[in-house]
């Protein structure tokens, strides 16, 4: 920056020396000029050239104005170019000198730079006329160069250091201004700087969440690829008011207050999204705000799906334990030399197994709800808990209809809370029932358990993430299922009563060709189960 601001003075300097130069050279040429003006209109010089000797007159005139003026050249001559007044009398007679005379001799009135018998001079030329107009003569008022450049190089070194000190006081302000800047941007180069750019771009637009980045005034100062997609907004929204193209934003409100909000819901363009918004502080203050979001149908999916995976493998492990106690007594029985009771001991137990799978897979015929009736059924043999699948339970096999994301995590939070209600109390109260069925508008999901119920003070807060009435849960299991459900506008209802029990239903509409079919008469499936579940599995309420 010192070497920027060093080369500016010196063509800056450069350019006023030469105009400082002209502008010195001009006001010379206007004061001599003056002066051979006034001269040349005195009485008393037009009067000398009636005289037969007008040297006698002319001359001590001029040396006085010499001496007046403070200049270095007074001459008259007259028609003839000879002097008749000169600084130094032995030139007065003579021819003048420097050829630059001719113009005034025809009544020109000009400055000029010649050379005469004393050297380098600028000089100017007026015509003395008589009353008549008649020209008479000329004078010429000058200045020696070597003056004329004394005055020009006092006002140069004048410049030079004015100049100088102004470089000085310039380079400390660049070099305070060098360092804040410095500070402002970590010390670093700008080509660091410009890596770190190109960097920054390239990760926000390989990033899966939406970025949108706002300054103190809310305006846009950038976003990402993925935030144009969820949001519609595309890079000519830079520089706009955040509120005139996403107006719940919440932007603004995050740089007033200061505060952060993460994990909240927001819809955008039909989409329900989850966002988190935290502000920008450099030094301590707020200078703008960044709003992080992804599409929640996404997130929701994901989490159904390792809950579902979760709960699957949970299973197949209940399983493998029931098999492993079983193989352990088929093994002690076979050590003891009980052949035949072990005979009937696996006969009997391959028999149970296989009524159990039957009877669960002509109900259910969807084979990743089997699965997983299946291997809660093993997790509740193992966990002492009786639970029992309805009958009258019917779901159609690979029903295009039937999501399967959204029943593996209904079905599984549900039993998985049922366990849970009941797993303190005493093994005949251990008792959850299932049911389940599908016709040609919802599936029906039932789970019904003889736990200790819930409290009607719980009950608003029950599906809110985060809640829960279970020492070491999180909360997310209900909140989940409710999100599930409400995705595909289902329902969920509780009914439950302290000490006794609690029976939830969700009711889930079908998708038929790519649209959920809503039934007009929420009723009717739920009077039909109502009816064939009721009777068999008495309520406990």
């Amino acid at each position: 920056m010192f070497i920027v601001l060093l080369f500016s003075m010196v063509v800056a300097g450069y350019f006023a020396s030469q105009a400082l130069t002209r502008q010195i050279d001009d006001l010379a040429g206007d004061r001599v000029l003056g002066v051979a003006r006034l001269l040349a209109t005195r009485p008393e010089v037009r009067d000398a050239f009636k005289l037969d000797h007008p040297e006698g007159v002319l001359e001590p005139l001029v040396l006085q104005w010499i001496t007046q003026t403070d200049l270095d050249l007074i001459v008259v001559f007259d028609m003839n170019a000879i002097r008749q007044a000169h600084p130094t009398p032995d030139l007065v007679g003579q021819h003048f000198t420097g050829g630059d005379e001719g113009p005034s001799l025809r009544g020109e009135e000009y400055v000029s730079h010649a050379t005469g018998i004393s050297g380098p001079s600028l000089r100017a030329f007026v015509p003395v006329y008589d009353s008549s107009g008649r020209q008479l003569g000329v004078v010429v008022a000058g200045m020696w160069m070597t003056s004329l450049d004394h005055q020009i190089q006092d006002s140069l070194m004048e410049l030079a250091a004015v100049s100088l000190f102004g470089l000085g006081v310039g380079a400390i302000g660049a070099a305070a201004v060098a360092y804040n800047i410095k500070a402002s941007i970590f010390g670093l180069e700008p080509s660091q700087i410009g890596t770190i750019l190109e960097e920054r771009v390239a990760i926000l637009q390989s990033i899966r969440e939406g970025v949108i980045a706002v300054d103190k005034q809310s305006r846009i100062t950038m976003l990402n690829g993925e935030a144009e997609r969820l949001t519609g907004v595309t890079q000519d929204a830079i520089g706009r008011k955040v509120t005139d193209v996403l107006p719940n934003s919440r932007l603004p409100e995050i740089v007033s207050t200061g505060r952060r909000e993460f994990d909240q819901e927001q819809l955008l363009q039909g989409n329900v999204i989850l966002t988190n918004r935290v502000p920008v502080a450099l030094r301590g203050k707020v200078v703008g705000a960044v709003a992080t979001f992804r599409d929640l149908s996404e997130i929701r999916e994901l989490a159904a799906e390792l809950t579902g995976v979760k709960q699957l493998a949970e299973a197949l492990r209940a399983q493998a334990h029931e098999f492993v106690n079983r193989l352990h007594t088929v093994s002690g029985l076979l050590q003891l030399g009980r052949y035949e009771d072990a005979l009937q001991y696996i006969s009997n137990v391959t028999h149970t197994q296989e009524e159990m799978v039957g009877f669960v897979t002509r109900r259910i015929r969807e084979p990743v709800l089997a699965g997983l009736v299946l291997g809660k059924i093993s997790a509740a043999n193992e966990r002492g808990v009786n639970l029992s699948l309805d009958p009258d339970s019917d779901v159609p096999a690979n029903d295009d209809r039937l999501d399967r994301v959204d029943m593996v995590t209904v079905v599984g939070n549900l039993v998985e809370n049922a366990f849970e209600a009941v797993s303190s109390l005493p093994e005949e109260r251990k008792n959850v029932w299932i049911s389940l069925y599908a016709d040609e508008r919802e599936m029906l999901i039932e789970v019904e358990d003889t736990g200790v119920g819930v409290a009607e003070s719980d009950r608003e807060r029950l599906f809110e993430r985060g809640f829960t009435t279970k020492s070491g849960s999180k909360g997310i299991g209900l909140s989940l299922l409710m999100h599930q459900v409400s995705r595909v506008s289902g329902s969920v209802e509780l009914d439950s009563k302290v000490g006794a029990g609690t029976r939830f239903t969700v009711h889930l509409p079908l998708t038929v060709d790519g649209e959920q079919e809503r039934s007009k008469n929420t009723d009717g499936v739920s009077e039909k189960r109502a009816s064939t579940k009721l009777g068999k599995l008495p309520t406990r309420f």
